[in-house]
């Protein structure tokens, strides 16, 4: 397959593969970094959205600016549900895109929002359908910490620098 970008309607696509077999996310980041050298270059990873329980193949790209790997279509794992009575920690690529947390809380919890493979609009949904009782659960990684309170949904999305609240 010959390198370079091919227009279409949708604007630039890629038309280069890093390689032609599947690797983890992980092992793309390790092997083909996020620079200007690999822009628009297409990746097949094994463990897109592999937070959700199951393991999706998925297709990524590098973005135009060269600074991180992107889902080449973004899709929505819709009602994945995590047990959110644990310490969590919310990863682009890893985690899907739509988390929604179920279970009865047994302590006060707080999960993270992780920076690892983040890049400029990097997002997620989070739908809090736990039971709280005495508890209460907070999210970190953003500017302020955020209370998330029962039967909530908050998106939060990640500007090329920090998480932010949407």
């Amino acid at each position: 397959m010959t390198g370079g970008i091919v227009s279409g309607l949708s604007g630039p696509q890629p038309s280069q593969f890093v390689q032609e077999e599947a690797m983890t996310v992980a092992q793309l980041h390790n092997l083909y970094p996020p620079t200007m050298a690999n822009q628009y270059k297409y990746a097949r990873v094994s463990d897109l959205f592999s937070e959700a329980g199951s393991q999706y193949m998925g297709g990524i790209v590098l973005n135009e600016t060269g600074a991180g790997w992107t889902p080449v279509r973004p899709f929505r794992v819709n009602n994945v549900a995590f047990n959110g009575n644990q310490p969590l920690t919310f990863t682009p690529l890893l985690t899907p895109p739509v988390i929604e947390l179920t279970g009865t809380l047994s302590a006060n919890r707080t999960y993270s929002l992780s920076t690892l493979y983040a890049v400029n609009g990097s997002n997620f949904i989070i739908k809090n359908s736990m039971t709280l009782g005495l508890f209460g659960i907070n999210l970190s990684g953003l500017t302020n910490l955020l209370g998330l309170l029962s039967g909530s949904t908050t998106q939060v999305y990640y500007n090329g620098s920090i998480w932010k609240q949407a």
